[in-house]
């Protein structure tokens, strides 16, 4: 691993080469390294791994780490305190997928397995002129309680920015995410649902 260290000393990962990644949450960073707990990661390259995104900083995790993989966290006090798969703010990935909308909603993924805080994120890119899209992500308050919208939004016609990015979402019962095509022709969305 090389290191690039700016002015104020702040140390940052950059690997040189190919690094693969497990599909399993956590993902699990499989290159020769000499990382230590809290060493600053930005992810670079054309495609980034699912739950991260290119340019985000990330923190290597005390959980996974040795001198050949290494998982990452959200923060840096994550990152140090974190020694285990299901630890606060390790990146995880609940549900992937690519979502053909018609005139009816589909609900994209249902998690009432797992606590933490959720995002959600879509590509628009396939929109047109004359499209009307929701996109719906609902949670449960308390045990036994029904599905509540907390966060919604629509977009219409082409995008200027196809990425769309929920604002985080808390969960400890249920969560759910939703995307309906209101009008338009059926278009295919690209879709992930992360958590830490």
């Amino acid at each position: 691993m090389a290191w690039t260290i700016s002015a104020s000393g702040t140390k940052t990962a950059t690997v040189a080469g190919s690094v693969s990644v497990s599909s399993a949450s956590p993902g699990v960073f499989t290159i020769a390294n000499s990382a230590v707990a809290g060493d600053m990661v930005i992810l670079g390259g054309t495609t980034a791994p699912t739950g991260t995104t290119l340019g985000t900083v990330y923190y290597v995790a005390v959980y996974g780490l040795s001198s050949s993989a290494f998982c990452l966290c959200d923060t840096y006090a994550h990152a140090i305190a974190c020694s285990t798969s299901n630890g606060t703010g390790i990146i995880n990935t609940s549900s992937t997928g690519t979502a053909v909308t018609a005139a009816v909603g589909h609900i994209l993924a249902i998690d009432e397995s797992h606590v933490g805080t959720f995002v959600f994120e879509i590509d628009t890119s396939a929109m047109v002129l004359g499209d009307l899209v929701q996109g719906m992500v609902q949670n449960v308050t308390l045990s036994g309680g029904a599905y509540a919208t907390a966060w919604a939004n629509y977009w219409q016609h082409p995008q200027v920015s196809n990425h769309k990015l929920f604002p985080p979402v808390e969960s400890d019962i249920g969560i759910r995410v939703a995307l309906w095509q209101l009008a338009g022709t059926a278009r295919a969305f690209p879709w992930k649902l992360t958590y830490i």
